[in-house]
């Protein structure tokens, strides 16, 4: 069995890109026969890039950003790269049209993760392409069941499933420097400066947390994706005399990453769902369970599917900083709670690895095949 695979970067930048290299990377340690096409210029990955069946395609993320003009840009080539393939997956969005009008006969599967699995059906040219895709698959696997349950509120009688997002368990475990993270408490955040990962909400938190432990400290991993909102959230902190003790990291290399996972007091992203915008799933709390640190979410997105709600972490209401403080103050206040729910989630995130999601995948080829 071939596996035509088609995704935008292979790099850690964006979650997109960290999902398609673990399920990748995965699938080869399984033996399955791959294909990768993908934009060989945005591939950060020494090993994906050197994989012999891996093709250049041209970028929905950096070079179009529509789908009919990443459609009409690929869509030949495509086709011409899926011969010799019996099965076809577009591991993000953008490209399920493109695999939909390329794969002929060949039962196709379509990866649906969070904002951009409904967002272009907004759009009436993309809506029509990627309708089309989503009804030509055999299944429109989504990481969450909150993904399912919006992609089914405009999409109806789509055929869907769920298979969640894995951890890479062992990357959290190996050795770094502890010396390369902050002294002191601090609570954690990673993810990209925009408004839907719900940093007014975080940050208005930390602010009163802070007045009930002044030595607290807040640390932010992640690219600033919107300079307006950037500016807004350090314009916050300077007003509330704060200014200090946040501190915006913008990406960092990976073992620095894991020093703050692991020396932070706990992990803390509230997500906003605003409009087609939301959080599919969120890998970033289990990577911070993975390093045994309690977590808390949002309710109301697919955190509540990567959070075990007062086992493995804690799950507050979208968009309310005091309930959200609350929560904060609940694990810095109680050492014991903290450890316990750190140790549950590492348990979990153990036992969720991608080996796990790359088995699923491969039963759902080899049945498409039978089918």
């Amino acid at each position: 069995m071939k596996i035509c695979l088609l995704t935008d970067e292979l790099s850690c930048k964006h979650g997109w890109g960290r999902y398609s290299i673990a399920v990748i990377r995965a699938l080869l340690r399984q033996g399955a026969d791959v294909r990768i096409l993908s934009p060989r210029s945005l591939c950060t990955e020494t090993d994906l890039l050197e994989h012999p069946d891996h093709h250049s395609i041209s970028s929905f993320l950096w070079d179009t950003r529509s789908l009919l003009s990443t459609t009409i840009s690929n869509w030949k080539r495509v086709r011409r790269l899926l011969e010799g393939c019996q099965v076809v997956h577009c591991i993000t969005e953008p490209y399920a049209p493109v695999a939909a009008i390329s794969a002929g006969g060949r039962p196709t599967f379509i990866t649906a993760h969070g904002t951009y699995s409904v967002y272009p059906l907004t759009k009436r040219r993309d809506a029509l392409l990627l309708r089309y895709a989503y009804y030509r698959a055999r299944q429109v696997l989504c990481v969450s069941r909150f993904t399912e349950s919006r992609l089914k509120e405009r999409v109806k009688r789509v055929a869907t499933g769920v298979i969640p997002e894995g951890v890479d368990f062992e990357r959290f475990q190996a050795p770094t420097d502890p010396s390369i993270a902050p002294q002191g408490r601090y609570i954690l955040s990673v993810g990209p400066i925009k408004p839907r990962k719900g940093y007014t909400v975080s940050l208005d938190a930390f602010i009163q947390a802070k007045r009930a432990m002044p030595d607290l400290e807040y640390y932010v991993v992640g690219m600033i994706h919107d300079d307006s909102y950037h500016q807004k959230l350090l314009e916050t902190a300077r007003d509330a005399g704060v200014a200090n003790s946040v501190h915006f990291l913008g990406q960092v290399p990976d073992e620095r990453l894991i020093a703050l996972y692991r020396s932070c007091a706990l992990f803390v992203l509230t997500p906003l769902t605003l409009g087609t915008q939301f959080e599919g799933f969120g890998l970033i709390y289990l990577e911070a369970n993975c390093c045994g640190k309690p977590v808390v979410g949002s309710y109301g997105c697919g955190a509540e599917e990567a959070i075990v709600d007062g086992e493995t972490g804690l799950l507050v209401h979208q968009g309310q900083p005091e309930a959200t403080a609350q929560a904060m103050l609940k694990l810095l206040s109680d050492p014991d709670t903290a450890t316990r729910m750190g140790a549950a989630g590492r348990e979990r995130a153990r036992l969720m690895s991608w080996d796990v999601t790359a088995t699923k995948l491969l039963d759902h080829y080899a049945a498409s095949l039978k089918g």
